[in-house]
């Protein structure tokens, strides 16, 4: 009888440990998955980020060239008028009618003095003489 008692303490002891056993199984694999969604939540929300912030400078790249597509048609516009075209022409190509003539006014620019120019007691006070104020 007693070794009756000590079988049946046996086996419950040994279902004991598998069933704490299993839940031990079962809270990892709760945790593996929880983990699982988890990686996949944060990798959809980065990928949605940076949609986010290549749908932003695309939009900005689109007004861009929107604006710079209106600035070429008043370009166009104004390229169909003979007078701007006349204008472009004197003022880019420095062209003229016949019969005109055309000056360029050139500035020439100041003299530069030379230290041969300056008289001898005359000389420029170097840096640490105007600090020391020698």
């Amino acid at each position: 009888m007693r070794r009756e008692k000590g079988l049946r303490h046996r086996e419950r002891g040994f279902q004991r440990s598998s069933s704490s056993h299993r839940r031990w199984l079962l809270s990892i694999g709760i945790l593996i998955v929880a983990l699982f969604v988890a990686i996949s939540f944060v990798e959809t929300y980065l990928k949605v980020f940076q949609l986010k912030q290549e749908a932003t400078k695309l939009a900005e790249e689109r007004r861009e060239l929107q604006r710079q597509n209106a600035q070429l048609r008043e370009e166009i516009k104004l390229l169909q008028r003979p007078e701007y075209v006349e204008k472009l022409a004197r003022e880019r190509l420095g062209l003229v009618k016949p019969g005109e003539i055309a000056l360029r006014i050139v500035e020439t620019p100041s003299p530069v003095e030379s230290p041969q120019e300056r008289p001898k007691g005359d000389h420029p006070k170097r840096w640490w003489e105007k600090v020391l104020r020698r």
